[in-house]
């Protein structure tokens, strides 16, 4: 029969005269997945803190994994695993030395190698973390890159674009530049085309996708610069 890991009877908080919970009864087996719903101010956050051992109740009974949580103290905190809301790290520590501060937390921690191997990252253990972060387009923007693509008529080549200031990719007909100041790149190229009466098939203009962006942000280039 499953084993009860966290139960609650009769959970009450109140902050002075304030009562956030009322009373909350909650039994949750082992293995089971639980899913902890309700609106702004329910209380939610409140009853995950008393369960994880942050914040004492006023009133009514907690257990997790058999220990109160107001007393269980380290031992239980070594057991139960918290992913934060928010949470940063810091960007100063390779992967290796972020990996032996939270070994640090525990008496009995697995070994650092060991740990890296599980997630695949004994490549990277000895980079730098470093935390990037915003909506599609905010990324796309950090990266000052946007990419111009078009095709060549038969008679031209590469070799007879007129210079821009960004990087000319691709080989044959096909082609591509990575620029930082499109507006000025863009003229350039299409004022050349428009002096020799050639067309720029297939004209695009576009920052970087989501995938160009991760690769830009992973690779080892990027990584040691």
């Amino acid at each position: 029969m499953p084993q009860t890991a966290i139960e609650a009877r009769g959970l009450v908080m109140r902050y002075g005269d304030r009562e956030v919970l009322h009373g909350i009864d909650l039994v949750v087996q082992q293995g089971m997945v639980l899913g902890f719903l309700g609106p702004n101010g329910a209380g939610k956050t409140t009853t995950i803190e008393i369960l994880e051992g942050y914040r004492r109740r006023t009133a009514g009974h907690a257990s997790v994994l058999g220990m109160d949580p107001a007393t269980g103290g380290r031992e239980l905190r070594e057991r139960i695993g918290i992913v934060l809301q928010e949470t940063t790290h810091n960007p100063d520590f390779t992967v290796r030395e972020t990996v032996r501060r939270f070994a640090g937390y525990y008496r009995r921690p697995r070994p650092l190698e060991e740990v890296i191997g599980l997630v695949e990252l004994q490549e990277a253990a000895d980079r730098r973390v470093r935390v990037a972060e915003g909506t599609p387009a905010d990324l796309a923007a950090a990266q000052h890159v946007t990419e111009i693509r078009f095709t060549l008529p038969a008679d031209a080549v590469p070799g007879d674009l007129p210079r821009v200031s960004g990087a000319v990719l691709g080989g044959g007909r096909e082609v591509e530049v990575s620029t930082k100041d499109p507006t000025g790149d863009l003229l350039a190229l299409t004022s050349w085309a428009a002096g020799r009466g050639i067309s720029l098939d297939g004209l695009s203009v576009a920052r970087p996708s989501l995938e160009d962006i991760y690769l830009a942000l992973t690779s080892d280039k990027e990584a040691t610069a």
